[in-house]
């Protein structure tokens, strides 16, 4: 059989992952036929950080062939775990690593847009959304105001559970209202920016406590983040 998804093996340790709560994670640690019980414990260090302690009860006995072992056995394992400890810290300060993007902050270059919104029953598909592209770049072209960016997506779920759909085109002027058409402008502060290669499906799927507004090219995605 396969090992399981809560199991992984180390430096000749097979560690086994316990259901426990999220503060205190029991893990049985198995060498040779014994199996040893430890806690990894998460605890709050500062504002943006979370620290990590492992501890490991080894019986030693009192016959002192034994306790030698153990001892041997007590110094592996130590050096085993600090570099487990090492390696998983490596791994959490990669921002890449653990949300699958990078997000940075950028300045908002983009302030002036021309926006079209529209509400639907299920998830838009990119045939909606580019028809409503095209009514924004046909109405842009009548009104001979020029496009100075790619288009941007926002789609949001709505109190009634229907998608709400914006799409906006950066512009080089203001205009005004016409219909469908609502020139909006965007203060010029600040702004969380991340950048996915791939099929947008994977931007639902990664996050979905976000509202995102998506600026899509040809080879890329970027998500301008916005926490409800």
């Amino acid at each position: 059989m396969g090992m399981q998804l809560n199991e992984f093996v180390y430096n000749g340790f097979s560690f086994h992952i316990q259901p426990g709560i999220f503060e205190d994670i029991p893990i049985n640690i198995k060498d040779q036929g014994i199996t040893l019980s430890s806690l990894l414990k998460c605890f709050k260090a500062g504002n943006d950080s979370t620290g990590l302690t492992w501890r490991v009860d080894i019986e030693t006995g009192s016959d002192p062939f034994t306790r030698l072992i153990k001892y041997f056995t007590a110094q592996q394992l130590k050096a085993t775990i600090a570099n487990i400890l090492m390696n998983t810290k490596k791994f959490a300060e990669e921002e890449a690593s653990v949300y699958g993007i990078v997000v940075k902050q950028i300045q908002v270059v983009d302030t002036l847009l021309i926006t079209t919104k529209q509400y639907f029953k299920t998830y838009p598909s990119d045939t909606v959304v580019n028809e409503m592209v095209n009514s924004l770049k046909k109405y842009i072209a009548a009104e001979n105001i020029k496009q100075t960016d790619p288009p941007m997506l926002n789609i949001r779920l709505a109190s009634d559970n229907s998608y709400e759909t914006m799409v906006a085109i950066p512009v080089n002027k203001a205009t005004e209202n016409e219909d469908e058409f609502i020139f909006k402008r965007m203060f010029p502060g600040r702004i969380l920016e991340a950048e996915i290669r791939g099929v947008q499906v994977r931007l639902k799927r990664l996050l979905p406590p976000w509202t995102f507004i998506c600026r899509t090219t040809s080879i890329r995605h970027r998500l301008y983040l916005l926490n409800r």
